[in-house]
């Protein structure tokens, strides 16, 4: 009791401010002890179910089978595969995935804080309409803008080393030109581009490690679901009729690499050509509306005059 006396003293002696704020932290350390209890009961769930245990047993009680019905629901909407997260942020060429599995929690934890706060600061004086806005607003940089970043990112590193694969085509070429084989080659540029470039030095790196495993045409069959591109595309296809049908994989390459070039610099030649329409609405709005504007804006006020 008197521990309890003294704690109640020293906070009444703090100013408003430092109540609330020390309050917030009080929550966010209970919200995000929650989230991680949580967390760790769904995956003892989900290692339940992979291994045929069933968790919903009869002989629950009614709050056990409720906080059953708590924790699938949660499932939905807090917990994420970890190897589907790690994926995610492979793809977006974020090798170190050491963090990926708290990216959820830590999202929908920032979200709830910054409710909280906002409610308490200005919720009680703002009208429901800016309450709502501002709820919105910040439900679009938590939630949803950490997903559009790693789309944005992923669609930039498949564009990238789609804009690559000509010179790796070429690289590779040349290493079985000069005798080494399709898996020798992969891993020797693999380790030699890491000082150029991480991210086309990794998919070397896990084209070389899946071939090892299952083969290389399965292994291409992953390249190409890691980087879906038409240029990929084309150089797993050429891979794998070489490799089933013994051709000569120089030649092959070579002219794959060429014929990816070819097809860059006409899509590149599509770009430039509609380049010219696309400046014409720029042009009408900020320009020649002006100019009209200018040119007939003194007739106009004499006529009203």
């Amino acid at each position: 009791m008197i521990m309890i006396d003294v704690a109640m003293t020293t906070l009444s002696q703090l100013s408003p401010r430092a109540q609330l704020t020390l309050m917030l932290c009080l929550l966010f350390t209970g919200v995000i002890l929650m989230m991680v209890m949580t967390v760790n009961l769904l995956r003892r769930n989900q290692q339940l179910s992979r291994a045929g245990i069933d968790i919903t047993r009869s002989d629950q009680s009614p709050l056990q089978r409720s906080v059953t019905l708590v924790t699938k629901t949660a499932e939905n909407v807090l917990m994420t595969d970890e190897q589907e997260m790690k994926d995610k942020w492979i793809a977006a060429g974020l090798y170190d995935t050491r963090l990926s599995k708290y990216f959820a929690p830590i999202k929908y934890g920032l979200f709830l804080l910054g409710v909280l706060g906002y409610y308490l600061y200005y919720g009680k004086e703002a009208e429901l309409p800016t309450n709502v806005m501002a709820i919105a607003v910040w439900l679009s940089l938590t939630i949803v803008g950490p997903d559009f970043y790693l789309n944005a990112k992923r669609n930039a590193l498949k564009k990238k080393l789609s804009g690559l694969l000509p010179y790796t085509t070429d690289l590779i070429a040349i290493c079985v030109q000069s005798g080494m084989t399709i898996e020798s080659s992969v891993r020797y540029l693999s380790q030699e581009l890491s000082l150029f470039d991480k991210d086309l030095s990794y998919l070397l790196s896990r084209l070389n490690d899946k071939a090892k495993i299952v083969g290389m045409e399965l292994a291409l069959d992953d390249l190409y679901e890691f980087v879906p591109t038409p240029e990929f595309r084309s150089f797993v296809m050429t891979l794998k009729q070489s490799l089933k049908y013994g051709a000569s994989i120089y030649t092959i390459l070579v002219t794959l690499a060429e014929d990816i070039r070819q097809e860059q610099m006409l899509i590149l030649e599509e770009r430039i050509g509609k380049l010219g329409a696309k400046m014409s609405i720029p042009l009408i709005l900020f320009v020649m509306m002006p100019v009209v504007i200018l040119v007939a804006a003194p007739g106009v006020m004499r006529m009203l005059s």
